[in-house]
């Protein structure tokens, strides 16, 4: 049976993500409500960048599989609907967000991110 969750062999790409996934619900509590500018194409390309080489340094992208295939196509629709959209600002929901990490979280770590 494959373990999932086992802190004691984490190394830096998972500690990262944790940081850097703290940080996204951190803003999107303190924004919720808000409306907010939206992020320049720039600057959605260095993220997916960081979260990309994370996610390959902690192995999730070592083996191909439903987990890697969901997440890609998840990605890609969401980056499609973040960039045709033409308005400047968008209101932030945490609870948007907190379902959706919840869903990545899972995704990942069947995908063998926190082994």
């Amino acid at each position: 049976m494959r373990e999932a969750f086992v802190i004691a062999s984490w190394e830096w790409p998972q500690w990262i993500y944790i940081i850097l996934t703290a940080i996204e619900l951190g803003v999107a509590l303190a924004n919720s409500g808000k409306y907010i500018k939206k992020s320049s194409v720039g600057m959605t390309a260095f993220s997916a960048f960081i979260w990309f080489f994370t996610l390959s340094a902690g192995g999730f992208f070592d083996q191909i599989g439903w987990p890697q295939f969901v997440y890609f196509v998840l990605y890609i629709i969401g980056l499609a609907v973040e960039l045709t959209d033409k308005k400047e600002y968008s209101r932030k929901s945490f609870f948007a967000t907190l379902i959706a990490v919840a869903i990545e979280v899972f995704i990942i770590a069947s995908g063998g991110f926190f082994r």
